[in-house]
């Protein structure tokens, strides 16, 4: 399959939805839709490893960004002087909400993602762009996918930071104040970085192991048991949020369709 082929028009996804995504954007009649392409797969493989069970991605009206030039001060006929203030307030493009962990170790539990573009601002900016270019016409795809790209990029990497740095439970924390003070004092006492980094490894695959057989000893575990979410790091799963970043920056999510 060619790279090409990976990207979905976006005027066949208006009602996109399945297990992992559902894709409910709806962007203005005169939007060059068919013309811009989204890696839906990439989207589900991001938010796999963000820790999400499920993502939606959705729309709706918002606040906007406003510039506005006030005058410092006026002549004696009540003009404006050349001297003048500009205010300026800007709007959010995306906004997101994960929900929080119910459960004991976050490694178990799989949130549901949500991204919401504000369409306001979105139109906005597309409008604005399109000004900014002479002859520049409103259907050009170039900067509705540059818009959409970074809608994506930016609320998955939003959700990957609130999934994996702060839906930590107690007992995770826990784990990983253990294993941190098992690394600095109980295993040796050289303080050299590649002794260091092998007794951090050590202590994680132990303690992690120890933690995965415990959960599956408790019949009383209020939730049943899933896929756990694979990581170096107990708790703060900080290698899953760098390969989520580094996949944002690196590639598309949109792109125009040639």
């Amino acid at each position: 399959m060619s790279k090409e082929a990976k990207f979905i028009p976006l005027s066949e996804l208006s009602d996109y939805s399945d297990a992992q995504l559902a894709w409910r954007v709806n962007l203005p009649e005169y939007a060059p839709k068919e013309r811009i392409g989204i890696n839906i797969d990439k989207i589900k493989l991001l938010s796999h490893i963000a820790g999400l069970d499920h993502l939606r991605v959705d729309s709706r009206s918002g606040e906007e960004s406003t510039e506005m030039v006030s005058p410092n001060s006026v002549d004696a006929q009540g003009n404006a002087t050349a001297s003048s203030t500009i205010s300026r307030t800007h709007a959010q493009l995306v906004n997101t909400e994960v929900d929080k962990p119910r459960g004991t170790y976050s490694e178990y539990i799989w949130g549901d993602g949500l991204i919401t573009i504000n369409t306001s601002e979105f139109n906005k900016r597309a409008l604005d762009a399109a000004r900014k270019e002479n002859g520049a016409s409103l259907r050009d795809p170039e900067e509705w996918a540059k818009l959409l790209d970074k809608s994506l990029t930016t609320g998955i990497t939003k959700n990957a930071n609130e999934q994996l740095l702060h839906n930590i439970t107690v007992f995770s924390k826990y784990w990983l104040g253990l294993a941190t003070f098992d690394t600095l004092f109980l295993t040796n006492h050289d303080f050299n970085p590649s002794s260091l980094l092998q007794n951090a490894l050590e202590v994680t695959i132990i303690s992690q192991g120890v933690q995965a057989l415990m959960l599956s000893k408790l019949s009383s575990y209020p939730h049943p048991l899933r896929e756990r979410r694979l990581s170096l790091i107990p708790g703060y799963q900080l290698d899953r949020l760098f390969v989520v970043h580094a996949i944002t920056r690196t590639s598309k999510l949109a792109k125009v369709l040639k």
